[in-house]
């Protein structure tokens, strides 16, 4: 901002207002010794003669005379000073007037000009006050924020180092922990017999919990919904609603089978159907399932064993985060889970499965064989309405753009083609050796990281493959081949 300056007309006196005073001062003066002069003058005319005529005895005639001269005298003197007022006395107090006038308009000129010289000064010294005090305003706010911007940069930067430090004494104490425990392991199978790695929840068996509760949304959105089937309840008219149901229980019994593992984790399984108006999709959301029905167009049905077992299995990841690497992770296990449950119910063995996720989800089309392929990731479909597969089989091709939370879905095909080809390689059935190996993988993984990397997850993959089944084992470099296939190279003795 530029200074204001102050008003240029600078006020100056009216010098001619002395000038004024003084000439009505002489006026006066000169108007009163006028006045003086004319009564003078008059006295000096009335006054007796001193001439010898005086002398003589004043007789009544002569008094007479004498004071007709004296009456006419008096006369003639009061007309000379009438005469004299009129034309010097008069002109005298009319020019008296006029200074008089003209001086109290110069009076009356000056202060206006003062007033408004004081005013615009002012009214500019406040301005630029008002100038000032922005500017400085200003300038604490910068410094304010500039200084705030420093504290939170020297505080993320000594928060992410404080992290980093915590997480490589987890992992170097992680470390520890997984070679004394395999040092007890290979004791205890040389000595005692196999009593179970010190992983009891992978080898006990699990009382179970089965309590299903099916609810209809009525394609609303309000959650849950009307209950319509719950645990022990007849079959529902709703066709839905009962392969729901049977679905949930088919889940169940997978994980516990396999897993030894209750998936309702002693809580009811809430499920609702017919979510929203051709919604389509089924989720998740943390308390329960929901499945929309699809829009008939694009979308067929969501009520599919892998898709029921994809997402129930997220009750089992509750503290990955859901992004990034990590929530690929998460991702890539649910669909592990999903294509396990399909090849367990239809006793598959690797080389007779299709390896494809949510096969019957969509509509009848050439290109669209499903959502995913976790043989060959980037080519379950290349449709006009969808676009072409976006997955990745590679690590070299992975996504590191901002969308879909950083490609958790997209970046998912390259651990699903890593754990396809561990699989193939160890052979019979998948989910005895290479999905115990991936199961108990998360399960150990996310106990000390809610953000693991691939590569870390390999790692753990790795040492889990070398603790069941020994170091150098086959499994184990299924395993190691499996993961070097997509890009990832695990270092040795991870």
């Amino acid at each position: 901002m530029s200074k204001t300056p102050l008003s240029k007309n600078k006020l100056s006196f009216p010098y001619c207002l002395p000038v004024n005073i003084c000439a009505i001062i002489i006026t006066i003066i000169i108007l009163c010794a006028s006045v003086a002069y004319s009564k003078e003058l008059k006295n000096e005319k009335a006054a007796p003669q001193n001439s010898p005529t005086h002398i003589v005895a004043e007789t009544p005639e002569i008094e007479r005379l004498k004071k007709l001269v004296e009456f006419e005298v008096a006369e003639e003197a009061k007309k000379q000073v009438v005469s004299w007022a009129q034309w010097i006395i008069a002109p005298l107090a009319f020019a008296l007037a006029a200074l008089g006038v003209k001086t109290y308009c110069d009076v009356q000129t000056w202060l206006k000009k003062a007033l408004k010289n004081f005013q615009q000064d002012s009214a500019n010294s406040t301005r630029e006050a008002i100038d000032n005090f922005n500017k400085a305003l200003e300038k604490a706010q910068e410094d304010f924020n500039n200084a705030s911007r420093e504290a939170i940069n020297k505080f993320n930067y000594e928060s992410k180092q404080a992290l980093d430090n915590i997480n490589d004494k987890a992992r170097q104490a992680s470390e520890v922990i997984d070679q004394q425990t395999s040092k007890v392991r290979v004791f205890a199978e040389e000595n005692i017999g196999i009593i179970g790695y010190m992983a009891a929840p992978f080898t006990r068996k699990t009382k179970s919990y089965l309590c299903r509760m099916i609810y209809d949304a009525k394609n609303k959105i309000g959650l849950p919904g009307e209950l319509v089937r719950s645990e022990g309840d007849n079959p529902s008219d709703d066709k839905d609603v009962n392969e729901l149901y049977d679905l949930l229980g088919i889940a169940h019994k997978f994980f516990l089978d396999v897993f030894d593992c209750d998936i309702s984790q002693g809580s009811d399984l809430i499920a609702t159907v017919h979510y929203g108006k051709s919604y389509n999709n089924a989720y998740w959301n943390g308390k329960q399932l929901v499945m929309g029905d699809g829009d008939g167009e694009l979308f067929q049905t969501f009520i599919l064993l892998e898709i029921v077992v994809h997402e129930l299995s997220f009750r089992l990841r509750q503290n990955f985060i859901f992004q990034g690497e990590a929530g690929s992770l998460s991702c890539h296990l649910a669909d592990v889970f999903g294509v396990l449950a399909v090849q367990w119910t239809k006793d598959q063995t690797v080389g007779d499965a299709d390896w494809l996720i949510a096969k019957g989800v969509l509509t009848s089309s050439v290109s669209r064989r499903a959502l995913r392929d976790m043989r060959e990731p980037g080519t379950a479909y290349d449709d006009p309405v969808l676009g072409k597969d976006p997955q990745p089989d590679n690590y070299n091709k992975l996504y590191k753009e901002s969308a879909n939370l950083g490609g958790v879905y997209i970046n998912s095909g390259i651990p699903n083609r890593a754990f396809y080809l561990a699989a193939t390689a160890m052979g019979g059935y998948a989910w005895e050796k290479a999905g115990k190996i991936w199961y108990e993988s998360a399960m150990r993984i996310q106990r000390k990281n809610s953000s693991p990397s691939f590569l870390e997850f390999a790692q753990e993959t790795y040492r889990v493959a070398g603790s069941k089944y020994g170091k150098g084992s086959s499994e184990q470099e299924a395993v190691n081949s499996g993961w070097e296939s997509v890009g990832l190279v695990i270092p040795l003795d991870p």
